[in-house]
């Protein structure tokens, strides 16, 4: 793999702020606690880190320990960024067994003592039902209390909710299938569908009502309509959890930013871990997101991973909360030598800040695993962060701010619950839609064309702050979102899409014409005017052309 710093990038957006931006606070830091040795402690400071991230937090067990490391760290003049939930409760929650997740098995786990979860075959889970009323009355009293022992904010750099919200990790199993989870889902149909007949039309089922509605347990690829609405209606149930978690911490420290670290921008898990990075963080005061390159990512992943980040913010703080120190121990870096991996951190840090983000946590520090800058002693990566945290303040970057771009990529996270249902092995995280997704972003940046990722439910807020929309892997259409785009080329928006474009509709059953919903031009030609392939090394001409018309870089040159 090969990441450039982008500097030009940077430069660029130092470049444009011609009037003086009220300056913002950029954070550099990683995870990193109190019970590491003392020379990786105080290694912290010398490396020039603003930022610790107390993780694990949240629980009664945390709270002495973390309140006073925070005290420690403030003495250093670095802040804290709490964490609530997620990894790892205590025995107090292991009698709460209606909120453990059931798999489309209707199998769950059992206790496991030394990790504080419960276990799955081979692998814990740190997370109970999200619609389990008594785990939410648990965390608010474990919460509350966690965050009433630490002082006022101007030590604390925020707090991150909920770590990694979704059903994930767990290669081709599906959760969850709780009594909690599928009474909801009964509850969240009706207003999907109105009445009964109209579900079993779009699914092909034959339910007598919807208090007797099953949830699949596989897709169907000949009528994945059920499929799609169980998948969504788990990141609207995850979202909701999100909404009151936000509101919970509103209430009891309304001085904290509330953000959640959504693990990695939408991608080919998606249909497993329903982690969606605009629901989830549609409560947050910052946006949140885990970035992690492996050996096996193209150049496009960080600069896409990062444009989805700060398209999903739509002008809010963007925060990158975990992201890839190329470990001496990690089975993806250890054979690379120690300079190469201090120049992909170098690179991958500058791509971030490059494209605009407001902090970035290395993850982590000293963490006995494969995830460690260091120990206490210096090396070319500790040296690398070093460097960075002060061209950061050399640069004064606060000062400044990314211009806004004008053209949007738009990523559909429908398309990634279809393509489950309909690929072959799609669900053990294999599909050609991160390569459509990230080629075309690439293809944009090769031409000098900066653009946001966002995603569809973002179009009716956000398409009026764009010149051009781009629309890859989007197969599935509705008839206010074909509207929307109709109006935004009538107002003089230019729209592009790769085939196939809207041929089916939000259950998946095939459409009469693609694109279909009206999508076409007077004269009949369709309003997609370029098909784009995935990886591509350049702009295609066609798209090149019309970006140019749009005047969304009048200086393009053609070659």
């Amino acid at each position: 793999m090969t990441l450039r710093p982008l500097l030009p990038a940077l430069l660029l957006a130092l470049a444009a702020a011609a009037e003086p931006a009220p300056p913002r606070t950029i954070l550099f830091g990683t995870d990193c606690d109190a019970n590491r040795p003392a020379a990786a402690r105080e290694l912290l400071a010398e490396c020039g880190f603003n930022a610790v991230r107390l993780t694990g937090g949240g629980y009664a067990w945390a709270i002495k320990d973390h309140a006073a490391w925070a005290r420690t760290l403030a003495a250093k003049g670095i802040r804290s960024y709490l964490q609530l939930g997620s990894h790892y409760p205590s025995a107090d929650y292991f009698p709460l067994k209606g909120a453990w997740l059931v798999d489309q098995a209707g199998r769950s786990g059992v206790e496991d003592r030394t990790s504080w979860a419960i276990r799955y075959d081979h692998s814990c889970w740190p997370q109970l039902s999200y619609a389990h009323q008594d785990f939410r009355e648990r965390l608010e009293r474990d919460f509350a209390a966690y965050l009433a022992s630490f002082p006022p904010a101007a030590s604390l750099a925020g707090v991150i909710l909920h770590n990694e919200p979704g059903f994930h990790w767990l290669k081709d199993r599906v959760f969850d299938y709780g009594a909690p989870s599928v009474a909801a889902f009964r509850a969240w149909l009706p207003g999907r569908h109105g009445d009964i007949a109209t579900l079993n039309r779009r699914w092909g089922s034959a339910f007598a009502g919807f208090a007797s509605v099953e949830p699949p347990t596989r897709p169907d690829p000949v009528r994945p309509g059920a499929w799609l609405d169980w998948r969504r209606f788990q990141v609207e149930q995850i979202a909701e959890f999100m909404a009151w978690e936000a509101a919970f911490a509103r209430r009891v420290r309304p001085d904290l930013a509330r953000t959640t670290n959504l693990d990695g921008p939408l991608g080919n898990w998606y249909a497993i871990r329903c982690s969606d990075p605009e629901a989830h963080s549609r409560a947050m005061d910052v946006a949140g997101m885990d970035i992690y390159p492996t050996r096996w990512s193209g150049r496009a992943f960080v600069p896409f991973a990062i444009d989805q980040l700060l398209g999903v913010a739509a002008g809010r703080p963007a925060h990158v909360l975990e992201c890839e120190v190329f470990g001496d121990r990690s089975e993806d870096w250890k054979e690379v030598p120690a300079a190469r991996r201090a120049d992909l951190l170098r690179a991958q840090l500058w791509t971030f800040y490059g494209h605009g983000a407001d902090a970035v946590l290395l993850w982590g520090f000293s963490r006995c695993d494969a995830f460690t800058i260091s120990d206490g002693e210096w090396n070319p990566r500790t040296l690398a962060c070093r460097d960075v945290a002060h061209q950061l303040r050399m640069l004064d970057l606060g000062r400044f701010r990314r211009p806004p771009p004008a053209v949007a990529l738009v990523a559909d996270p429908d398309a990634h619950l279809l393509a489950s249902a309909l690929v072959p092995g799609a669900l053990t995280g294999g599909s050609a839609l991160d390569r459509e997704l990230q080629g075309t972003h690439a293809a944009l940046a090769s031409a000098g064309i900066p653009c946001d990722v966002i995603q569809a439910a973002q179009l009716p807020a956000a398409a009026g702050r764009y010149r051009a929309l781009v629309l890859p892997a989007m197969p599935l259409i509705d008839d206010a979102t074909a509207d929307l785009l109709r109006r935004f080329a009538a107002g003089g928006g230019t729209v592009l899409a790769s085939a196939p474009f809207a041929a089916r509709d939000r259950w998946g059953a095939p459409l009469a014409g693609s694109p279909a919903c009206g999508l076409t031009r007077p004269a009949g030609e369709a309003l997609g005017a370029a098909h784009l392939a995935g990886q591509a090394a350049g702009l295609p001409a066609a798209l090149a052309a019309d970006l140019a018309a749009a005047g969304v870089l009048p200086a393009l040159r053609l070659e």
